[in-house]
C-alpha cells in the first residue's frame, strides 16, 4: 500500500485548523438575534459586539505575523486554538453580565482567529509534497468555508434544547484539532528557507505594489464582513425567515466563495490571476446588487452562492500576488498585512456602519456591500492599468 506523503496530511491539518478558526469565529453572526435576546442588547450593542471580533482578529495578525519569522514551529496555532476553546463559558454566563464583559470575550475570540492565520499560511506555503499555489489556494478556500458554516451551525447549535451551552462541545471540537495539528507536525515556511526554496515555482507573476492588492482585498473584504456578518440578521429581521435560513443563506455565499476560490487557483497557472480578479469582481458586485433587490423571495437564495462565487472569492490570488511582490517585507508581515490588515480594515467598516445603521436601516447598510465590491473592481481596473504602464516603461 503506498504511504501517503506527510505533506498531505499537514495540510489535511492546516485546513482542519483554518476551517475551525473561522467557523467559531463566525458562530457569532448566526445567532446576534439570540445574544442580544439573552443579553439585552441592542442592535448597535450587535454589530459592535462583531465589530469587536473582527477587529482584534486581523489587526492582531499583523502583530504576530513577523514574530518568529525564522522559527518552524506553529507554537502561535496552539495559543489561538486555546483561546477560541474560551466560547464554551457562553452559555454559562448570567443574563445580566456586564456588556464590557461580552466585548472583552469577542476581542479574545477575536485573537484567537487571528494568531492561526500567519503560521497556517507559512504552514500551506512550507509543504514541499504540493505546490504552494495550490497548498495557499485550499487552505485560504476551507477558511471561507469554515466562515460560511459558522453561522448555521450557531443557529443549529441554540436551536438544541441547552441553547447556548451547547458551545461545549465546539470547545471539545476545538481540543481535537490542536491533537490532530500535534499529530501532523506541521512545519513553517521561514524567511531565510524562502529565498532559495523552489515553492514559488508556478506562482503568479506580479509587477504591482503590495499597498495596491491591499487596497483591493480591503474593498473586497469589507463587503464580505457586512454581508455575511450581517445577512442572518437581514434575513431574519427584514423579511422574516427563521435563523436557519439566514445561517443557510450565509454558508450558500461562503461555499460559492470556496469553490470560486479553488477554481480562481486552478487557473492562476495559466492565465493572469489579476485578469481573473477583475473579472470575478466585474460580475460579483452586479450579482450582490441583484440579490439584495430579489432578496424578498425565498428562490433568490440560489444567488448568493453565484454571487459569492464571483465576489469574494479571489482573495487567495490577492495573497499569493502578495507574496510575490518586490519589497524587503518578511513573508510573515505580507500574509499579516493582506489577511489580517484588510479583513481589520473591514472589522473597521463594520464597527463604523453600526453607528448610523439605525438611521439609514439595515436595507441600505447591506446595499453599501454591493458599493465596496464595485469600488474593489474599479481599483483591480486601477492596478492593471498601472502595471501595463510599469512594463512599457521598462
Amino acid at each position: 500500500m503506498k504511504k501517503v506523503p506527510s505533506g498531505v496530511w499537514q495540510l489535511a491539518a492546516l485546513m482542519l485548523v483554518h476551517f475551525t478558526a473561522d467557523m467559531v469565529g463566525c458562530i457569532i453572526p448566526g445567532i446576534l438575534p439570540v445574544l442580544r435576546d439573552n443579553f439585552g442588547m441592542t442592535l448597535q450593542m450587535g454589530v459592535i459586539f462583531l465589530a469587536i471580533r473582527a477587529l482584534s482578529s486581523n489587526f492582531c495578525q499583523i502583530l504576530v505575523g513577523p514574530l518568529r519569522k525564522n522559527s518552524g514551529r506553529p507554537f502561535f496555532i496552539y495559543v489561538g486554538l486555546l483561546l477560541l476553546m474560551l466560547i464554551g463559558i457562553f452559555g454559562f454566563l448570567p443574563r445580566t453580565s456586564p456588556k464590557v464583559l461580552l466585548y472583552v470575550l469577542s476581542a479574545v475570540f477575536g485573537c484567537g482567529t487571528a494568531m492561526v492565520h500567519p503560521e497556517g499560511l507559512r504552514g500551506a506555503m512550507a509543504i514541499k509534497d504540493i505546490n504552494s499555489a495550490t497548498s495557499t489556494a485550499m487552505f485560504m478556500t476551507v477558511g471561507f468555508f469554515g466562515a460560511s458554516c459558522g453561522p448555521l451551525v450557531g443557529a443549529l447549535l441554540v436551536d438544541c434544547a441547552w441553547g447556548l451551552k451547547t458551545f461545549v462541545f465546539v470547545a471539545l471540537f476545538i481540543l481535537l484539532v490542536i491533537l490532530a495539528i500535534f499529530a501532523a507536525k506541521v512545519n513553517l515556511l521561514t524567511d531565510n528557507k524562502d529565498k532559495n526554496s523552489n515553492s514559488a515555482a508556478g506562482q503568479p507573476s506580479c509587477v504591482n505594489s503590495l499597498p495596491f492588492l491591499f487596497l483591493i482585498a480591503c474593498f473586497m473584504n469589507s463587503a464580505t464582513t457586512i454581508l455575511q456578518g450581517l445577512l442572518p440578521t437581514f434575513l431574519y429581521e427584514m423579511n422574516g425567515f427563521s435563523l436557519k435560513i439566514g445561517g443557510a443563506g450565509a454558508l450558500i455565499f461562503g461555499f460559492g466563495s470556496a469553490v470560486g476560490s479553488i477554481i480562481g487557483g486552478v487557473l492562476a497557472k495559466k492565465t493572469d490571476a489579476l485578469k481573473i480578479t477583475i473579472f470575478n469582481l466585474f460580475f460579483g458586485f452586479i450579482l450582490v446588487i441583484a440579490y439584495f433587490a430579489l432578496s424578498s423571495k425565498l428562490a433568490a437564495l440560489p444567488m448568493l452562492f453565484a454571487a459569492g462565487f464571483c465576489a469574494s472569492s479571489s482573495l487567495p490570488l490577492l495573497v499569493v500576488m502578495a507574496r510575490n511582490t518586490k519589497d524587503k517585507l518578511v513573508i510573515g508581515l505580507k500574509m499579516g498585512i493582506m489577511v489580517g490588515g484588510s479583513w481589520g480594515v473591514a472589522g473597521v467598516v463594520l464597527l463604523c456602519s453600526s453607528f448610523f445603521i439605525e438611521k439609514i436601516g439595515l436595507v441600505n447598510v447591506m446595499y453599501l456591500s454591493g458599493v465596496l465590491y464595485a469600488l474593489a473592481f474599479i481599483f483591480a481596473l486601477l492596478s492593471m492599468l498601472c502595471r501595463k504602464r510599469n512594463i512599457i516603461d521598462q
